[in-house]
């Protein structure tokens, strides 16, 4: 992930929904679990100024004065805890709509598949839309899957097609995926327009039915 330093503009203190900046890391600060106890994401620099790693972890903060330098840090485990400080952060984010101060890596999609189960997923019939008969998620407000749904090469096969996680903030395209088989056994009555069909089918598809398709495009023997 980049931040551009607009975006991080860290404060003196620890304060929450704030950035601070110690020992040559960044902390957003999520909460404030007691007095000088603070649940933070951390982002630090490897090998390339230009590309934070991210580690969740809870600082301990000691203050002398009007100085607060971190004393001690624990990486957070728990899969809820995580959840819920990358949660503030990426919250944070949504509100960041310029794609010259927020940028995202592959990598990220690492922490997506941790968090997918508590996604919202839907199908779009809407019409008028330009993106008719597509399938979306929704997952931690501020990543985006897209998807469209169209005939695939032999009869019965609808495929899902131009797949793409986005930031739905800056409209980033992170990645696109290749294509997967939606339905093997899809069979178009003549009589009938086959977008009007495609759109039913989508209708009639549960938010797990939908999850589980992007699933198989984002983490079934694709590299990433």
């Amino acid at each position: 992930m980049y931040l551009s330093e607009r975006v991080l503009n860290p404060e003196r203190f620890f304060l929450e929904r704030c950035f601070v900046k110690r020992n040559n890391a960044y902390y957003f600060i999520a909460d404030e679990e007691n007095e000088n106890i603070y649940s933070c994401v951390k982002l630090f620099n490897e090998n390339n100024k230009e590309k934070f790693g991210i580690e969740v972890v809870r600082a301990f903060v000691n203050r002398i004065g009007d100085i607060e330098n971190i004393v001690k840090e624990e990486v957070v485990l728990d899969k809820k805890e995580r959840k819920d400080i990358l949660y503030e952060l990426f919250f944070y984010l949504s509100h960041e709509d310029n794609p010259e101060d927020v940028i995202f890596f592959e990598e990220v999609i690492d922490f997506i598949h941790e968090y997918i189960e508590d996604g919202y997923f839907y199908a779009s019939d809407d019409g008028d839309s330009v993106f008719v008969n597509s399938i979306y998620g929704n997952i931690m407000e501020l990543f985006g899957l897209e998807g469209k749904v169209v005939e695939g090469y032999y009869e019965g096969n609808l495929v899902l097609t131009d797949i793409k996680l986005v930031n739905m903030s800056t409209g980033q395209i992170i990645k696109s995926f290749n294509n997967v088989n939606l339905c093997s056994n899809f069979y178009v009555d003549e009589d009938e327009d086959i977008d009007y069909m495609i759109e039913g089918y989508l209708e009639s598809m549960s938010q797990y039915d939908i999850k589980q398709k992007f699933e198989n495009a984002m983490f079934l023997g694709i590299e990433h």
